[in-house]
């Protein structure tokens, strides 16, 4: 399987659209830009930014002592572990979460199920108007865009493999409420690919083909998937990115400590963040983009040079500082 991430020091200093995040949001968003053309029918240039590592079928943990070296916790006493450790867990005295930290985000560890939600959860009234006036169109749209791209299925049985004792015994229960309305039984959708195949991605200047196998009912889709079954984002939205031009670094973690004085101008187009959220993450992105050039320089890799040294601080259009 091709990498898709790039290495630090062909990191540039100037794109038109820097995406922060490798997760759903970031790799769709990705996704579509790198698509686009501006008014001059130019692309854009796009840069995809991720904390974690990028890794590939083969290299997730199938241990418990490997679970335990991947881990992270942040929590109101403090951050533990590595912050680049592909189970980023989240302790607060409300909710806890866990995430997915690498190249394709929570896509990589979540339980691969991809269902719409359900029109009243839409209605809600907590959502803004826009979305109420546009879930017959463009949300409807968006939704079946993302079931092409996934290529979400439901569990099939497949001759010569045991039939799932669990399926069964689920699918028996559900009788006993067939009378109620919208009741029965139903195999979900989910990012699993059940075939051998291979889905090519073919960008402007670019051709990649990303290999997908039949899933082996491991049940490891939760700790990663190690034999390239799962349909994680690095196999559609990031691949897809990376043909149409995207470019993409890994092991940008944060260190506050880490943060120079002095901010030099620049623009930057926000995606996804408003000015407060992107203020932050662009403080953080100087402090990693520090970090990782000394790292790469500390491993005997060259480390791109700035003409006034360090990574280049940024406002952007909406800063309302001058």
């Amino acid at each position: 399987m091709p990498r898709l991430s790039s290495p630090i020091a062909d990191l540039e200093e100037h794109y038109d659209v820097v995406v922060v995040g490798s997760g759903y949001g970031g790799a769709v968003a990705a996704s579509r830009l790198a698509r686009a053309q501006t008014a001059k029918r130019q692309r854009l240039k796009i840069c995809v930014l991720e904390r974690g590592r990028e890794l590939q079928p083969g290299d997730y943990p199938d241990t418990l002592a490997g679970a335990i070296a991947e881990s992270q916790v942040d929590s109101p006493n403090g951050h533990f572990r590595s912050r680049s450790a592909l189970y980023d867990f989240r302790l607060n005295p409300d909710l806890n979460v866990v995430l997915g930290c690498g190249l394709g985000g929570t896509s990589l560890i979540n339980a691969n199920v991809a269902v719409p939600p359900e029109r009243w959860v839409l209605e809600d009234p907590a959502w803004p108007k826009g979305l109420h006036d546009d879930i017959n169109e463009g949300l409807a749209e968006g939704f079946m865009l993302a079931d092409a791209m996934l290529d979400a299925v439901p569990y099939k049985d497949r001759p010569g493999v045991q039939r799932l004792a669990k399926l069964g015994v689920l699918e028996e229960a559900a009788e006993a409420f067939e009378s109620l309305p919208d009741s029965g039984f139903v195999r979900p959708h989910i990012n699993v690919s059940f075939r051998e195949g291979v889905k090519r991605f073919q960008g402007k200047s670019r051709t990649l083909e990303i290999a997908q196998h039949a899933c082996q009912l491991c049940g490891d889709c939760v700790s990663g998937c190690n034999y390239g079954a799962k349909k994680s984002l690095l196999m559609n939205y990031l691949p897809d990115a990376r043909a149409h031009g995207a470019t993409m670094f890994t092991e940008l973690d944060r260190d506050p400590a880490a943060l120079p004085e002095g901010r030099a101008r620049g623009r930057a187009h926000a995606v996804g963040s408003g000015w407060d959220g992107l203020q932050r993450q662009w403080r953080s992105l100087r402090a990693g983009l520090q970090h990782a050039r000394a790292r790469q320089q500390h491993r005997g890799r060259p480390a791109p040079a700035h003409p006034r040294g360090g990574a280049r601080p940024v406002h952007c259009r909406n800063d309302p500082s001058p």
